[in-house]
């Protein structure tokens, strides 16, 4: 499972523990080593 961008594909790899919903552009996600913000094109920022 993972997070889906507006086009269907998958841009947030089920590798976080928690990711929230977009908004706008980014979604925040984290898990015990990373903590950041994904965009729309699964890119960790």
């Amino acid at each position: 499972m993972g997070y889906i961008n507006k086009t269907g594909e998958i841009v947030i790899d089920p590798i976080f523990d928690k990711a929230y919903g977009f908004i706008g552009d980014y979604a925040s996600v984290w898990n015990v080593n990373r903590i950041g913000y994904i965009n729309d094109e699964g890119e960790l920022i």
